[in-house]
């Protein structure tokens, strides 16, 4: 909407063989206060990752028990809106083994959403393999998504060498 900017990260584990009763990751700073929706937490803790100013939070939830199979969290922030250039928030140091990470950004408003050339990143196409993995979570949607590029293991720290999508907004022009 034009009064803020809505950020969400979807992480989805496929837990086997052994049962896990903590999961962590880690979102930039500008997610620090946002809402995480993770089913049987018995306790989310935020901390940052170093010392530094806007340092990168690590989200750890601890788990009711230990639990198999499929686990999903949510994590939802609203920034005020803002015509500065943003960045999409990623998720890194995820807990466990990464197949795919996925990048969406969709415009709801009236302004015109302009990207910025996305790096270690690829434009999904509707119809190949990774569209219909994709598609399987959030639906035939109208997003633009992106896959992030396997060369960017998202057990790893993000840094400035590593994947990024940036955008802005242009006033679109009345006819």
């Amino acid at each position: 909407t034009k009064q803020s900017i809505e950020q969400t990260a979807y992480i989805e584990w496929l837990i086997k063989q052994a049962g896990v009763s903590e999961l962590s990751f880690v979102l930039p700073a500008s997610m620090r206060d946002a809402k995480v929706a993770a089913p049987m937490a018995r306790k989310i803790s935020r901390q940052p990752i170093n010392q530094n100013e806007g340092s990168a939070i690590r989200f750890t939830i601890e788990l009711q028990d230990q639990i198999l199979g499929d686990y999903r969290v949510l994590v939802q922030n609203d920034l005020p809106w803002s015509n500065a250039k943003a960045t999409v928030p990623l998720v890194s140091e995820i807990t466990g083994n990464v197949r795919h990470q996925f990048v969406t950004i969709e415009n709801s408003g009236f302004d015109e959403l302009v990207l910025d050339q996305p790096k270690g990143m690829q434009p999904l196409v509707r119809g190949d393999s990774y569209w219909n993995e994709f598609s399987k979570i959030l639906g035939n949607t109208r997003v633009q998504a992106f896959r992030i590029d396997d060369a960017f293991n998202s057990d790893k720290p993000l840094n400035d060498d590593g994947p990024r999508l940036s955008f802005g907004t242009r006033a679109r022009e009345t006819v």
